[in-house]
């Protein structure tokens, strides 16, 4: 469980369409005008995981011989996202956003979300569920932690984005070393 959840949160925190937004409708709307956007993107968010669930729970029980290779998917993907964070050295701000349905209509776009939730189900969450319910509870972590992750994006706006600014490539190095281990443990589960 604590492999999910630093996968989760390296995932959601480090600077891509919902961080971004975030910090950039709180800075131009306030936090009380601009909460609206985080909570769409918290609806747009549970409505992916809870379908990329419900898709690869089903999956998984028709095909079970799939899940080392959806493992092993999982874990190219990280490997490919640290790759992406150590060639990073920038972060843009948004230049418009909206309120809540802009959110939710954002999430249906965002393939960071998209990868995001089939990486964590199919490699973190499905392999560790006793059951369909304590599975589908464990995906809601991944709706919450980007709510709460953009909440902090919007909270701490200038200073986490300046911070951010100034030291990406420690940043990018730290978020990107977590990956690669994430996804050696997710090599070695689908080999096991």
């Amino acid at each position: 469980m604590l492999d999910l959840i630093v996968f989760i949160v390296t995932m959601s925190i480090t600077p891509g369409p919902n961080t971004i937004a975030s910090l950039a409708n709180a800075s131009r709307k306030g936090i009380r005008k601009g909460i609206f956007l985080n909570l769409g993107m918290f609806v747009g968010i549970l409505l992916l995981s809870s379908l990329s669930y419900m898709l690869s729970f089903i999956i998984f029980r028709v095909l079970p011989q799939i899940e080392p290779a959806m493992q092993l998917l999982g874990a190219l993907y990280m490997l490919y996202l640290a790759i992406m964070l150590l060639a990073k050295n920038n972060i843009s701000l948004a230049k418009d956003t909206g309120g809540f349905k802009t959110g939710v209509v954002m999430q249906l776009a965002n393939m960071k979300v998209m990868l995001l939730c089939l990486s964590a189900i199919s490699s973190f969450i499905i392999p560790t569920s006793k059951s369909w319910l304590e599975g589908y509870i464990l995906s809601l972590l991944i709706p919450i932690i980007c709510f709460l992750t953009g909440l902090l994006w919007a909270l701490c706006g200038q200073i986490l984005s300046n911070a951010y600014k100034q030291h990406t490539r420690l940043f990018n190095i730290v978020f990107a070393s977590s990956l690669i281990i994430l996804a050696i443990k997710c090599t070695l589960r689908a080999f096991a």
